[in-house]
């Protein structure tokens, strides 16, 4: 069995940072609050589904599942065949032991409007089965489902519970990192367990069949590859400056009357490729890429939705008013871009395209 899996908590008692969706299950767990369908969303990493499991063996006192729970990952089976086959076969099966059976949804998200809309009629006319949905993003549920949970967001892990997870592998396989490495580790993870806990499987692995490297920093750091701050900021500036080239080149066409919009295009295109082949030719995470570019756009765009004239500073109050729902918009696409991305590359799509559109819709229109 993986490390990974051996650290996966088996009990509401050993999940991390997320007390408040774990109070509340364990008063289920005692009959103070009667059984009720459940939303957990939030990042990947942060423990939904091991909480979800974590409450099954609670709750029906046994680390045998199979009669009591059952587990859809329900982005691979999306379809309305599934909520009419297995569903509602394990639905209409008796309650073991005088209490609702279990179902766990997880990346509900991905699941076809007709199968949301059916799965919507089973939660309704059921009470012998307890349902819950595990998603990153609720937008994609539809607000009949979304009201009969209660619904809570798992946050990313702080740095605190990130280090327990540390320091318990590293004392059970007598493992030594540096406080640096730790470090690097948890600005990676970003409050990922799950990225964390594979790093660590992976280091301790590669350090015990290989000595290719003398010590499990070296082996720990050679697997994040952190992206240095300032190459970051250099192909930040690269592309700002394509894109205000751009921007001068075709005012300078609408002056001289000559429209070739191809030719002042392909200039900032060729910039978003060469940065794309930068990041993947040097074998960077293509998503922790995009959370760093997210940051530097943050910080130089100051919240201004990509136009440093977008300040609401000395404008009338409707022109603010404006400004301030333009900036929502801008970022709001921003974050859907980002998100989508990264959902698209757990799901084997090519890196390549989806920096593309992420760096698309940051910059505007290439």
């Amino acid at each position: 069995m993986l490390s990974c899996e051996r650290l996966r908590p088996k009990t509401l008692g050993e999940i991390r940072g997320q007390p408040r969706a774990c109070r509340f299950l364990e008063r289920i767990v005692t009959n103070l609050v009667p059984p009720c369908h459940v939303l957990f969303y939030g990042p990947s990493g942060t423990g939904k589904t091991s909480t979800a499991f974590a409450f099954c063996r609670d709750y029906f006192e046994t680390a045998h599942l199979q009669p009591f729970v059952l587990f859809i990952k329900a982005s691979d089976d999306r379809g309305i065949g599934e909520i009419r086959g297995r569903i509602a076969t394990f639905v209409a099966l008796p309650a073991p032991k005088q209490k609702p059976k279990v179902i766990v949804l997880d990346e509900v998200e991905g699941m076809t409007d007709a199968a949301l809309f059916a799965l919507r009629n089973v939660m309704e006319e059921n009470n012998n089965t307890m349902f819950f949905l595990l998603c990153n993003d609720t937008r994609m549920l539809p607000t009949p489902i979304r009201s009969r949970c209660v619904a809570f967001f798992f946050a990313p892990l702080d740095d605190d519970a990130m280090l327990s997870v540390v320091a318990e592998f590293c004392t059970t396989h007598a493992l030594q990192l540096s406080s640096k490495s730790v470090s690097v580790l948890l600005s990676h993870c970003r409050g990922d367990l799950r990225v964390l806990t594979g790093l660590l499987e992976h280091t301790f692995a590669m350090f015990r069949a290989s000595r290719l490297y003398a010590t499990p920093d070296e082996w720990l750091l050679a697997a994040i590859r952190p992206i240095p701050p300032e190459l970051v900021s250099t192909l930040f500036s690269r592309l700002v400056r394509a894109g205000d080239d751009a921007q001068q080149q075709q005012q300078q066409r609408q002056t001289d009357d000559d429209d070739d919009g191809g030719s002042i295009a392909g200039g900032i295109v060729r910039c978003a490729w060469d940065v794309i082949d930068t990041i993947l030719d040097r074998v960077y995470d293509p998503s922790v890429f995009l959370e760093r570019l997210f940051e530097e756009a943050w910080k130089r765009d100051g919240g201004s939705g990509g136009s440093s004239s977008n300040s609401p500073a000395g404008h009338g109050v409707e022109t603010r008013n404006a400004i301030v729902v333009e900036t929502a918009e801008y970022w709001n696409r921003v974050c859907t871009a980002m998100l989508q991305a990264r959902q698209a590359m757990r799901r084997g799509c090519d890196a390549s395209l989806q920096l593309y559109r992420v760096l698309y819709v940051i910059f505007g229109s290439f």
